[in-house]
This record gives structure tokens, sequence and C-alpha cells, in this order.
């Protein structure tokens, strides 16, 4: 009886989880490395359920959850489906500066930063810039991004090492390697996002406000922070100079990074009346516009997006 109750709740698992993915990949095609990471997950440590019956609640939850991007897929003219759509936006070249290096340096410079808690007052969205101190606040919006980078794929090194380890110490537990390949696939996940972020149009269009696409690479926090926490606990049988230098240097860098998130968080605090003035004045409109009965009219895309939202 308990085995049967719980095969039906892993058997609802299944069916939600492809339900949530279908949706996921509907709202934005940057969610892609996720679901394939976490389907790398299943394959790997749940590998008979998925042969039994896991894999077909999977596909049955993401037909129903998907439904809108797969009828559209299907339906739509050639040349005009989501990967063409994709594929055409990617294609750098077109305006003239618009290549592999503007794009890096953009998604450096404004969006990753922006996205990840780098956020102060005078934040500079392009170079050159004109705001005072630009070019300290152009480097440590640079540093971030480096940094963050840096973590990622030191997370990966560590996670692979791990991994190999495991492989040569038989005593080593299932959830053990499932948290090492856990870790080695959230980190891949990030870079593989950061990357296709680079090659679509969001750093030209607007690399501040398209920063938003970037928000699913929050789910890979733990593997950016693992090396820093994994460096401060451990220390090795070494030279006592080196372990202090070694503490010293990731306890700096845990100070710098929390400084910067308090500074950003203030200041983001110090938005929230300028933020509900706005919401206000959007309030206003909205009620306006249908006290006049006018459900047509052209705006700039935030306006018209905001009203939409606010109208419905």
């Amino acid at each position: 009886m308990r085995s049967m109750s719980l095969g039906c709740k892993r058997a609802l698992l299944y069916s939600l989880w492809g339900i949530f993915s279908g949706l996921a990949l509907w709202s934005d095609v940057l969610i892609a490395p996720y679901l394939l990471v976490a389907g790398i997950l299943l394959v790997v440590f749940c590998w008979r359920e998925m042969l039994k019956w896991g894999l077909w609640l999977l596909l049955i939850g993401f037909i129903v959850g998907g439904y809108p991007f797969i009828y559209y897929n299907v339906t739509s003219p050639p040349g005009t489906n989501s990967w063409a759509t994709y594929v055409h936006f990617s294609t750098m070249g077109t305006p003239a500066n618009d290549n592999l290096w503007t794009h890096i340096t953009r998604t450096a410079l404004v969006s990753l930063p922006a996205l990840t808690g780098d956020r102060f007052a005078r934040f500079v969205n392009s170079w050159p810039s004109t705001v005072p101190h630009a070019f300290q606040y152009a480097t440590t919006q640079y540093a971030w991004s480096i940094g963050y980078c840096l973590l990622l794929l030191c997370s990966i090194s560590l996670a692979i090492a791990a991994l190999i380890r495991a492989h040569h110490q038989e005593h080593t537990g299932r959830d053990i390697r499932a948290q090492h390949v856990a870790r080695l696939l959230l980190g891949c996940a990030a870079i593989l996002t950061i990357v296709l972020y680079v090659k679509g149009p969001a750093t030209l269009i607007d690399d501040y406000n398209g920063a938003r696409y970037l928000s699913i690479l929050w789910i890979s926090v733990p593997v950016v922070l693992w090396p820093l926490w994994r460096g401060l606990r451990y220390v090795q049988s070494l030279p006592l100079w080196f372990n202090v230098c070694k503490i010293s240097f990731f306890a700096a860098v845990w100070v710098g990074a929390g400084v910067i998130l308090l500074l950003s968080t203030i200041y983001t605090i110090q938005e929230i009346p300028q933020a509900q003035a706005g919401d206000q004045q959007l309030t206003q409109l909205t009620t306006t516009l249908e006290r006049l009965h006018v459900t047509r009219f052209y705006s700039g895309y935030w306006t018209c997006n905001k009203v939409i939202f606010a109208s419905q």
C-alpha cells in the first residue's frame, strides 16, 4: 500500500514536471538549458522509472503545458517557427556594429551585473559614458561579471574533480554522486544560458531591461557560491602562511560581494517611492482609458505593455 502511494506521488511529480516544462519553454527559450540538465539528471539517476512510465508521463505533461508553443510551431508558415525566429535574431552583422564582441561587452557591462545584484545608483549603461566616475563604476561592473563567470567555471571544475574522485572510490554513495552531477549540470546550464543570451538581440535592443531574460540564472546561485564556501571550509595540511593567505583571499571576496549587494539593496529600497509614484500614474491612466472606453491606441512598448497588464 505504501509503495503504491509512493508510486502515485512520483507519477504526479513526473506529470507536473512535464506540464511546467512545457509552460516554461513557451514563456522563454532561454529556459531550455535548465530543462535539458533536469532531463539528463532524470535519465541518469531515474532511468528505470523513465523507461517504465516516467517518460510517457513527462511527454503527456509537456504536450499539455506547451500546447500553445507546439500548436504555433506546427501551424506556422515556413520560416516563422520559433527556431527560425531565434536563428534570425541571433544572426549578427546588421547593423554594422552588431558583432560578437559588442554583445559580450554589453552583457558583461550591463546585463549580467544588473541581473545578479551589482546595481548602484550610478549605473553605467553604455561606454563611453557621461556618468560621473564612470570608469570606476564600469570597472566594478566588468569585474563583477568576470568574477561571476570565473566562479561558475571553478565550480564546474570542482564538480568534475569530485566525480573523478568518486569514480575511484567505491564507497561513495549514490546521493553524493547525484549532488556532484547536479552541481556540474547547473553550472553548465548557466554558462549555456549566458552564451544563448549573448548571441541574442537583447543586448543591442535594450541591454538593461533585457537582463530580465537572464533571471533563470538565479537557479544556479548555489553553484556560483560553492567555490567560495568550499574555499573557506576546506583547509589542507599546508604551511600556515598559505592557509592564512587563502582564507584571507576568500574572506575578502565574500566581504566585497556582500558590500556590493548591500549597497545595491539600499539603492533598490530608495527607489520604492519612485516606483510607487509610477504605479499610481499607470493606474490613473488605465482608469481614464477605461472611463473613455478607449480600447485601441498607439504607444511605446513599455507603456503599452504595462497598460495591457494593468487593465486585465
